[in-house]
């Protein structure tokens, strides 16, 4: 039995779809909303990912994403809820704070992290990400930071390059860990549809108390409405991605070393 969490993410994931494109006309309330599926696989195994998010103006200047989402880990179940409140003084930057809470299935186990992020347009071409936050597992009572920075290049109004760069670091009494994963794909936007397709390889590298290397493979289809539709899309219409610091210890089956016991 999946938690209410992971069940809400599915009925707001459905919710999302109708709004109408209606609902772009007013500069105040409901931007944009974007359904994205994942896939990554390995030797080690596989997960998979659905998200949900949905964006809300609250002034000219501000604004509040609300995300939902579900991640198979294979092992065990994570649905996860956030919630980003960001400043967005241009079309070219938005900026501002998270707060996210996951939580397994059929078991104790759960993550709360909190920090602050940003998107920021440095040419119509170019796009910067950054994120930096700190967490805590329980029942574990491990706390642990983390941070990431990306980059997308426009190679053509519908094919871009990204690249991500994140690490995770926690330093216990009975863990030690740190977690570098390195992302890179091409992203295509169809251009008669609002739906981008993602291809691209992931690797993680693990050291401390545990020590392991690996290479994925990635894909992910996203579908959006009143998002970007554009490679070269400016930071403003752009989405906060999900918050999910730990992935590259939870896939990997250490959720029971980090998070929690069976």
């Amino acid at each position: 039995m999946k938690t209410r969490i992971t069940a809400a993410a599915l009925a707001v994931a459905s919710f999302l779809l109708p709004v109408p494109l209606s609902a772009q006309s007013s500069a105040i309330g409901f931007s944009a909303a974007e359904l994205t599926f994942g896939h990554l696989s390995g030797e080690s195994g596989s997960l998979s990912t659905l998200d949900a998010s949905a964006d809300f103006a609250i002034t000219a200047h501000h604004g509040f994403q609300l995300d939902v989402g579900v991640v198979d880990y294979g092992e065990v179940w994570f649905g996860n809820i956030a919630a980003h409140l960001y400043l967005q003084p241009s079309q070219q930057a938005k900026y501002g704070l998270f707060l996210a809470y996951s939580d397994a299935n059929d078991t104790e186990a759960s993550t709360i992290e909190a920090g602050i992020e940003g998107i920021w347009s440095l040419t119509p071409a170019t796009t910067l990400t950054a994120r930096a936050g700190m967490g805590r597992a329980d029942p574990s009572e491990m706390d642990y930071i983390f941070g990431s920075i990306g980059l997308e290049q426009a190679i053509t109004d519908q094919l871009a390059i990204t690249g991500r760069l994140a690490v995770v670091d926690a330093d216990e009494a009975s863990t030690a860990l740190t977690a570098t994963t390195l992302d890179l794909g091409l992203r295509y936007h169809l251009p008669s549809a609002p739906v981008s397709l993602y291809v691209g390889a992931s690797h993680s590298h693990i050291s401390g108390t545990i020590s392991t290397d690996e290479t994925r493979l990635a894909l992910g289809l996203t579908a959006a409405i009143g998002g970007p539709r554009s490679a070269r899309a400016p930071a403003a219409t752009r989405q906060f991605a999900p918050v999910r610091p730990l992935r590259p210890l939870l896939e990997r089956s250490m959720v029971w070393d980090f998070v929690g016991q069976r």
